[in-house]
C-alpha cells in the first residue's frame, strides 16, 4: 500500500495542473466571447457608417477598438502567473521532503518532481520577463 503514495501524488500534482490550466482557458475563452459579443450589440446600434467613423475618434471610440489588444497581450499578468504558480509548486515540493524525511515513505520522487516543477516555472517567468523587457526596449528604440 505504502508503494501508491508516490503515484498518487505524482497523478494527483499533474491532474491538479491539468485542471487549473483548463480552467483558466476556459475563463479566458468566456471573457473574450463576451467582450465579442458586446463588441457586436455595440456595433449594431450604429445606423450608418459615419455614425460608427465619429464614435471611433472619440476617446472611448479609441478605448472600444483597444480593449481585446490590451486583453490579448497581458504578457506582464502572464509573466507574474507563472513566477507565482512557480513559486506555489516549489514550496508544495519543498514541504513534500519534510514527510520524506519523518516517514521515509517515498515522497522523495513527488518531491522531487513538484520541486523541479516550480523552480522551473520560476525560471520561466524571469527569463520571459527579461526577454519581454528587452524586446518592449527595441519597440521604443524602432519606434523613436
Amino acid at each position: 500500500m505504502v508503494e501508491w503514495v508516490p503515484i498518487l501524488g505524482v497523478i494527483g500534482t499533474f491532474s491538479s495542473i491539468i485542471f487549473f490550466v483548463h480552467a483558466s482557458n476556459k475563463s479566458r475563452q468566456a471573457r473574450t466571447a463576451a467582450h465579442a459579443d458586446v463588441q457586436t450589440r455595440m456595433l449594431d446600434k450604429f445606423g450608418t457608417a459615419e455614425d460608427f467613423v465619429v464614435f471611433l475618434k472619440t476617446p472611448e471610440g479609441r478605448r472600444f477598438l483597444e480593449a481585446p489588444e490590451r486583453q490579448a497581450d497581458r504578457g506582464t499578468d502572464r509573466i507574474l502567473s507563472t513566477i507565482r504558480w512557480g513559486i506555489t509548486l516549489t514550496v508544495f515540493g519543498a514541504g513534500l521532503f519534510i514527510p520524506m524525511m519523518l516517514l521515509d515513505d517515498g515522497f522523495l520522487v513527488p518531491a522531487t518532481m513538484t520541486l523541479s516543477l516550480g523552480l522551473g516555472l520560476v525560471i520561466s517567468g524571469l527569463v520571459s520577463r527579461k526577454l519581454a523587457k528587452t524586446w518592449e526596449a527595441d519597440r521604443v528604440e524602432a519606434a523613436a
